[in-house]
């Protein structure tokens, strides 16, 4: 399946929270710490990515710095290399790789409060999540 790396930038976090917690289905643990050990290394990529391209066109001070400005933005020597380096990150978040297929987890595998999450975090998790709603699940989350 493919996802671009915004977007595995946007579930990652979701996916270190749930991978540090304990799960009574190991089933459910496995898959969450396969997923989230492939977000990572793509998020790394990204990381990486992301610095050489803040070294290629950000100001840099006398110790060879990154030059800061108010409100935490680069400072950059001209507009020529703001428009470069926005280019740049756009498509470094743009970019489309390879991930794993949709992970199935069975609500039922769960204890009540183990999968804690937000509704913005479920929305964030489609498409590399999904949530078994079958009426098996639904009796036990009710």
């Amino acid at each position: 399946m493919k996802k671009t790396l915004g977007q595995i930038l946007a579930v990652s976090s979701i996916f270190d929270r749930l991978t540090s917690k304990h799960y009574a289905n190991f089933s459910v643990s496995y898959k969450l710490a396969k997923a989230a050990k492939e977000l990572n290394a793509q998020r790394d990529f990204y990381t990486t990515e992301e610095r050489k391209i803040v070294e290629t066109y950000a100001v840099k001070d006398k110790d060879g710095n990154v030059k800061i400005l108010e409100g935490n933005r680069i400072s950059f020597k001209d507009q020529k290399d703001a428009i470069a380096f926005n280019t740049e990150i756009n498509n470094l978040h743009n970019t489309e790789v390879d991930i794993f297929e949709p992970i199935t987890i069975p609500l039922n595998a769960f204890k009540e409060g183990e999968m804690d999450l937000t509704p913005n975090e479920i929305n964030a998790l489609d498409g590399f999540v999904i949530f078994d709603l079958t009426e098996e699940s639904a009796e036990v989350i009710n």
